[in-house]
């Protein structure tokens, strides 16, 4: 059982909440400057401060070196009057005898706390120790001494209260004999604060222009621990955030310090109403602990401004929680502090009990079921609990039945959900991870989502046009190289298509000559002129044959533009519209999609087609019956003169016919100059197609040199893309480095992306298209592998497109040829099987099957699902206390450090939980002190439970207070282990007094 947590009278149940201090007002009757007027100015001043807005809590009542009106604010205050404010407290302002260069005295001032019953008296007991050597004179700091001290500076002087008022304006101390004095006393060292002034005119800062004070106001603000000062800029710098970093501070300045600021009131109408309304706002009880406080945590604890700082909204804080119908909840109804919140007790105090009763209340989001009430089962049924929300809303819940329908307004991180994915037992990476992409998407603002509901979505938006431009580019290489192993196969096809043609010259020469043999005497020249006539023939069939080719295409052509009218281009659009449907385009927008041809293709095909026909017609000519009569007689169809070009086929035909009467051929021997001439012109139609193909051959190499460097062109784009979607994919990844900084531990916590090569893969490919028995560079396994790793794997692994076009360039320089020494079939053997064979080889040779773009989370280069437990879960915490911005929901954490070190907790959460406070309510169970200490909590819930009869729950009770609270640190210190060290670690780092119960 936990121990009972005692409370002082203004201690708050929600901990530490912003309130409004003055901490530098001055009453009527101050000796310098006093500018308060009217038949009663005291009352005049008491109704001021009890009417400021905001109202004002605490009060620092400041006069020069006395205690006198002090007092006298106390004597009112135990009478009744400001009653809105609950702290008064003693600020003595005090002159040192140091000048600034407007030859002001420095002030400084001791702040002192109340808390002790005769502090008035023990407070007077060190200023008398402050003195000042005059006339021949030492002086004290007591209100006689200053008296005597003004009468003997200027003896025209009558009056009492005049001679104190002189006496006052002489008298000076040194800083350091108000050094001396505080650090010799133990009551002034547990109960003074000391604060220095930081304007240029009555400030330390009106030593900065003379460098030979540079120490001397180092040593005044060395022995402070508060600066009065408005500026923004001054408390940026003071927190080390400006100039000097927070270790330059503490080497130069002797720490940070808290930044206050009060009205320095001289008169009513200045009272509660600093210049330019910037206020003090202190985090705490209205207690001098709390100004303790805003010196040790000047950060979170003090702010001047306007208002208080703002922190998670209220409709996204619960306020309070209660639980009725249950005999065993004894705490009514208990409040929460918005920001963070520590849950502390012994083990089976009721922590976690708490933690699900408000996550049932916010009906939490939680993945595995909600630990105790999973235990507690039936013994829950009549219970209910209500949460409070902070902007006044209340939902009332049965833990047992929680609203499946209703959102999620709070987070809970179970301490069954934490270990699963942070134990060392079972496969966790894959949900570990989903569940840091689920937090990076939600960090991502809306409008940058591109409209997607997950991370697998916004990854898959954000890189599809990336992976079809590498499929295009993929598609390209492949079709250039198999147009490059054509024009490598016509290349090597020249040779035999110059011997082939040789041969058919040859040939033709010989059946020319055949032919010319073929009848002589007077039948020869008609012989000659038949043979004329006949290729005449054939060329002019060709022609025809031709002409009836070009018409069938335009037909076809038709055809196929008829049917792209009809359906192909419409469906072209459909495709579009339906793998780009989340472009989000109307039906009006995509018929702007709708393709068509540009000109009037129909009638310029139906042009195509009556000009073919008509050159069809032109060249058989019209049907010309044979003329009647011996041939020789008969007038030549086709003239001597004509040009046999442009003759009709069908007259050429009637003048072959006519000839070979003429001729007196028989039969047989007109058949044989038939087959003669047949041979000759099938010649002379070989040998142009041979010529043409062998010219085709002989451009060939120029081609390959240029497809290569087309199809290297492309497959540089290929790895560029790779490129490319790394970068897009680090983009969406930004949130994470962003959310962590880049230093702690954790700055090795970051998102890869790299190029993962399979060179096995394509190694394997490719030992399977080759013959490693033969001699050559690839001979045996390992050979490839040893060629692939010194040239072309680096590229692929790190290097960009261009790089990876030139190492393939010098992989195909060095060994492409040679590849084809390891060819399985020769081309001499089998050349289709060959020229196969190189068209597979062209393909895995720039294949990038083997290549992809992996992407990992991990820490110092460690995948995150090769984490130990406890650095999976400091991964884990911090997703949701650094990363998840977006996310402003209450954040309930059972136990956090049950998978972490110490060392990890100090370093790492400490910090994060002391940020994330200012943006989402974070309620923790923890046994851990530093948790609870180092992050300075806003409140702590000290849990107890009465021991339970059999079958019943036990008697749960629940106090709560502040870190400044006596009783609350005394709870930690008996509560959690190390708690005592903890304190006085903190005291010992941030130089303040001892821990609670501490002598």
């Amino acid at each position: 059982m936990g121990p009972d947590m005692a409370r002082s009278s203004t201690a708050d149940p929600r901990g530490a909440i912003w309130r409004r201090w003055d901490p530098h007002i001055h009453t009527p009757g101050t000796l310098f400057e006093d500018r308060y007027r009217g038949d009663d100015p005291w009352e005049d001043f008491l109704a001021a401060v009890e009417a400021a807005d905001p109202p004002i809590q605490a009060l620092g009542v400041t006069d020069y070196w006395l205690l006198d009106n002090y007092r006298k604010v106390r004597e009112y205050w135990d009478e009744g009057r400001l009653p809105g404010v609950q702290l008064v407290f003693p600020n003595i302002e005090m002159r040192l005898a140091t000048a600034t260069k407007h030859g002001a005295a420095i002030n400084v001032h001791l702040l002192i706390s109340p808390d002790d019953g005769d502090h008035v008296d023990q407070a007077q007991r060190v200023l008398n120790k402050l003195t000042f050597d005059a006339l021949g004179e030492t002086y004290h700091c007591h209100a006689d001494d200053l008296v005597r001290l003004g009468e003997r500076s200027d003896s025209s002087i009558s009056d009492r209260e005049a001679a104190l008022r002189h006496g006052a304006k002489q008298f000076k101390v040194t800083h350091a004999q108000v050094r001396s004095v505080l650090e010799a006393s133990a009551w002034a060292k547990e109960n003074m604060l000391v604060a220095f002034a930081a304007s240029s005119k009555d400030g330390t800062a009106g030593l900065q222009d003379d460098s030979s004070f540079r120490e001397v106001r180092r040593e005044i603000e060395r022995m402070s621990h508060i600066v009065f000062t408005s500026s923004p800029k001054e408390r940026r710098y003071w927190l080390g955030e400006g100039a000097d970093s927070v270790a330059e501070l503490q080497r130069a300045h002797g720490g940070r310090k808290a930044c206050l600021h009060g009205s320095d009131a001289h008169c009513v109408e200045k009272v509660g109403a600093p210049d330019q309304e910037r206020r003090t706002w202190l985090k705490g009880d209205p207690t001098f602990e709390t100004l303790r406080q805003s010196w040790i945590s000047p950060d979170l604890r003090a702010v001047v401004a306007q208002g208080p700082p703002t922190g998670p909204l209220p409709n996204k804080t619960v306020a309070a929680l209660e639980v009725h119908n249950a005999q065993w909840w004894t705490s009514g109804r208990l409040l929460l502090n918005p920001g963070l919140v520590a849950v502390i007790g012994p083990r089976g105090s009721g922590k976690t009990a708490l933690a699900d009763f408000i996550a049932v209340g916010g009906n939490a989001d939680v993945v595995t079921e909600i630990p105790f009430i999973g235990r507690a089962g039936r013994l829950l049924a009549q219970a209910e609990v209500a949460v409070d929300w902070g902007d006044g809303a209340t939902v009332a819940r049965s833990p047992l039945d929680p609203d499946q329908t209703a959102p999620s307004r709070i987070q809970y991180l179970s301490q069954q959900f934490v270990e699963r994915l942070c134990g060392a037992d079972g496969d966790v990476s894959e949900e570990l991870r989903e569940e840091i992409e689920r937090v990076i998407f939600e960090a991502h603002p809306p409008e940058e989502r591109s409209g997607a509901t997950t991370f697998d979505e916004l990854r898959d938006i954000e890189t599809r046009e990336l992976r079809a431009r590498r499929e295009h580019r993929i598609s390209s290489v492949e079709a250039t190289g198999d147009r490059i192993v054509a024009e490598r196969r016509k290349q090597e096809a020249a040779r035999d298509l110059e011997v082939a043609l040789h041969q058919q010259e040859a040939q033709l020469k010989e059946a020319e000559t055949n032919r010319a043999r073929f009848v002589v005497g007077n039948a020869k020249t008609k012989v000659e002129r038949l043979a004329t006539i006949r290729d005449a023939v054939a060329e002019r069939q060709t022609q025809v044959d031709a002409l009836e080719m070009r018409g069938k295409a335009v037909r076809a052509l038709q055809a196929a533009v008829s049917d792209l009218q009809e359906t192909g281009f419409s469906r072209i659009t459909s495709d579009l519209q339906s793998k780009y449907a989340d472009a989000g385009l109307s039906a009006d927008d995509w018929e702007a999609f709708r393709l068509k041809f540009e000109g009037e293709v129909g009638a310029v095909l139906e042009a195509a087609h009556a000009k073919t026909t008509a050159h069809i017609q032109a060249a058989r000519g019209t049907s010309v019956a044979a003329k009647p009569g011996e041939p020789a007689a008969i007038v030549p169809y086709v003239s001597d003169e004509a040009d046999l070009s442009k003759v009709p086929l069908a007259a050429l035909r009637l003048e072959a016919k006519r000839l070979e009467h003429v001729i007196g051929l028989d039969e047989r021997r007109a058949q044989q100059l038939q087959q003669l001439d047949d041979g000759i012109t099938k010649l002379r139609r070989s040998i142009q197609a041979l010529k043409h193909r062998l010219n085709d051959a002989k451009g060939a190499p120029k081609r390959v040199d240029a497809l290569f460097a087309e199809r290297l062109s492309d497959y540089a784009e290929v790895f560029e893309t790779f490129a490319d979607e790394a970068e897009r994919l680090r983009a969406l990844y930004l949130p994470l480095r962003e959310g962590l900084g880049n230093d702690g531990a954790m700055a090795g916590l970051e998102f890869t992306v790299r190029r993962r090569v399979d060179v096995d893969r394509w190694v394997a490919m490719g030992e399977s298209l080759l013959d490693l028995r033969r001699g050559g560079p690839f001979t045996g396994r390992g050979a490839l592998r040893r060629a692939v790793e010194d040239v072309l794997a680096p590229a692929w692994r790190s290097g960009s497109g261009q790089e990876v076009r030139a190492a393939m360039g010098v992989f195909r320089e060095n060994y492409v040829e040679k590849l084809r020494d390891h060819a399985k079939v020769t081309r001499e053997d089998n050349p289709e099987a060959y020229w196969d064979w190189s068209t597979k080889v062209s393909r895995w040779l720039t294949g990038t099957d083997h290549i992809t773009v992996d992407y990992a989370i991990e820490y110092d280069g460690v995948g995150v699902q090769q984490l130990s437990p406890g650095t999976r879960g400091i991964v884990l915490l911090l997703l949701y206390v650094a990363i998840d911005r977006s996310d402003d929901r209450p954040l309930i954490i059972d136990q956090p450090e049950e998978n972490l070190d110490p060392k990890s907790i100090y370093e790492e959460l400490v910090q994060r939980f002391s940020e994330v406070r200012h943006r989402r309510q974070v309620i923790i169970v923890t046994h851990n002190a530093n948790l609870v200490v180092n992050t300075d909590v806003d409140q702590v819930i000290v849990a107890d439970a009465e021991p339970r009869s059999a079958g019943e729950l036990p008697r749960f009770r629940y106090t709560s207070g502040g870190l400044e609270d006596q009783g609350v640190r005394e709870a930690v210190c008996g509560i959690l282990e190390g708690g005592a060290e903890a304190f006085r670690e903190r005291a010992r780092r941030l130089r303040v007094g001892p821990a609670p119960g501490d002598a």
